[in-house]
C-alpha cells in the first residue's frame, strides 16, 4: 500500500494520481519482465482519495504485487513531487 500526501504549498491536480500510476506501472512492467519474461502477472491496483482535516486530498493506493517485486518510495524517485509518500 502506498499513501501520498500533498505539501501545503502545492496545488493539487486530478492528473497527479494518473501520472503517479504511469510511473508505478512502468516500474512494475520492467520488474515483471525481468523476473517472469513476457507473460508475467498483470498490473492490478485500486486507489481511493480522502480529504485530510485541512481539506487537502490524500491518496491511498493498494497494489497486488507478486513475490519479489517491490514498489519504491514515489517521492524519493521523483514520481510524487507534490509532497510525501509512505509505503
Amino acid at each position: 500500500m502506498l499513501t501520498t500526501t500533498y505539501r501545503d504549498d502545492v496545488d493539487q491536480c486530478p492528473k497527479d494520481i494518473a501520472r503517479l500510476l504511469d510511473h508505478v506501472r512502468g516500474h512494475f512492467n520492467r520488474a515483471s519482465r525481468a523476473k517472469y519474461g513476457k507473460g508475467g502477472p498483470r498490473f492490478r491496483y485500486v486507489w481511493v482519495m480522502e480529504l485530510t482535516k485541512r481539506l487537502r486530498p490524500h491518496y491511498h493506493l493498494l497494489f497486488w504485487l507478486p513475490k519479489g517485486i517491490r514498489i519504491p518510495k514515489a517521492d524519493q524517485r521523483g514520481w510524487w513531487p507534490h509532497g510525501s509518500t509512505r509505503i
